[in-house]
C-alpha cells in the first residue's frame, strides 16, 4: 500500500525538482533529508506502536493511530523546508492575481 509514495520521494520527486524546476544536487539534499526521515520515522513509528500495545491497545489499532498520526504529520516538513530554501517558483499568471 505504501510502495507507490515511496518510489514518489525515491524516485520521481528528486527528479521532477531536478528537471522541472531547475534544482542543483546541492539543493536537492531536501530528498536526502526526505530519506533520513522515512528511516528514522520507521523506527520511531514501530516503538510508538509497541508502546500502545503495552497500554492494552490492540496491536491492529496501534498501528493506525502511529500511521494516522505521521500522516497528518508529514506535509508540514516539506512545506516548510521547500519554502525556507526559495524554490517554490510562482508562475506569472498566479502573481498577477
Amino acid at each position: 500500500m505504501t510502495v507507490p509514495v515511496w518510489h514518489f520521494y525515491q524516485s520521481w520527486f528528486p527528479r521532477h525538482l531536478s528537471t522541472d524546476r531547475g534544482l542543483s544536487q546541492e539543493q536537492l539534499k531536501i530528498s536526502r533529508i526526505l530519506y533520513a526521515a522515512a528511516g528514522v520515522g520507521s523506527l520511531l513509528g514501530g516503538w510508538l506502536s509497541g508502546q500502545f500495545v503495552r497500554r492494552g491497545v490492540a496491536f491492529a489499532s496501534s498501528r493506525l493511530r502511529v500511521m494516522l498520526g505521521c500522516a497528518c504529520l508529514m506535509p508540514h516538513p516539506l512545506a516548510w523546508l521547500l519554502l525556507r530554501s526559495g524554490n517554490v517558483h510562482h508562475s506569472s499568471k498566479e502573481s498577477s492575481l
